[in-house]
């Protein structure tokens, strides 16, 4: 009896893994489904460790990988996301298999095989897998779809020139000026953003370089940075990251 984790915070696609799982494993048992960070980091904290974990990765309080930061997890990790722009960093943690949304019942049965085959030699299967990683390069967001009105506007991420966290939303400006609300947090777009093309200045802001008109130097190593359109706020570099961002500039 090998025992399951699910931590997905959408209730359909929870349901969905539960059932190919019983289709494909009668004697797998499902331990529990947590729908957060939190709830997830509580449940581990409270229970034995499971035989296997199939992780999202984007929660709805954030990305998955911070529970690894809140709690012990020596449990193998099959991840499950929309996006495949996580799969070298997901490699850090546990990581036996790396399932594109929508999943399929085939695609589940080939990575608990590869669970089931590969992860009692560990030092193996970790080199195999890095080796597979590593073979591919990362694909980052080109465009969002953005609501305004009744309407779908495709955006480019060329046509950004930053995004702001205000209020606990987060918000494209183009460099046209307009302005549309997104549903991630600055945190995943940090993931998702080519960091060749946008740094994250501070909390609020991350700046693509073509907004940045010129840069300032300010009290005690911090930058002021000019960019157009221009916000309301100021938008600054602190010295920690500075050099960083003089690098990323240039680069």
């Amino acid at each position: 009896m090998k025992n399951v984790l699910i931590i997905e915070d959408e209730l359909i696609a929870a349901r969905r893994l539960e059932k190919m799982l019983h289709n494909l494993r009668s004697d797998y048992q499902i331990l529990a489904t947590a729908d957060s960070v939190q709830s997830a980091v509580e449940w581990l904290k409270s229970n034995p460790a499971p035989d296997l974990i199939f992780m999202d990765i984007q929660l709805a309080d954030g990305l998955s990988f911070e529970i690894f930061r809140k709690v012990e997890v020596q449990t193998p990790v099959i991840f499950v996301t929309a996006y495949d722009d996580y799969a070298l960093r997901a490699f850090k943690f546990n990581s036996v298999d790396y399932l594109l949304k929508p999943i399929e019942q085939e695609a589940v049965n080939a990575a608990i095989t590869k669970f089931e085959q590969n992860f009692g030699n560990r030092d193996l299967f970790t080199s195999e897998l890095a080796k597979e990683l590593l073979m591919q390069k990362p694909v980052y967001l080109t465009r969002f779809l953005v609501s305004k009105g009744d309407k779908w506007i495709p955006v480019l991420t060329s046509d950004i020139a930053w995004l702001i966290s205000e209020d606990k939303h987060v918000f494209i400006v183009t460099n046209s000026g307009n302005k549309y609300h997104i549903p991630q947090s600055l945190e995943q777009l940090e993931e998702q953003l080519d960091p060749s093309a946008f740094f994250r200045s501070g909390r609020k802001f991350i700046l693509s370089k073509s907004c940045i008109r010129n840069v300032e130097s300010g009290f005690n190593g911090k930058l002021h940075v000019n960019v157009e359109p221009k916000p309301e706020d100021d938008v600054t570099v602190s010295r920690e990251k500075s050099n960083e961002f003089r690098n990323w500039l240039i680069s």
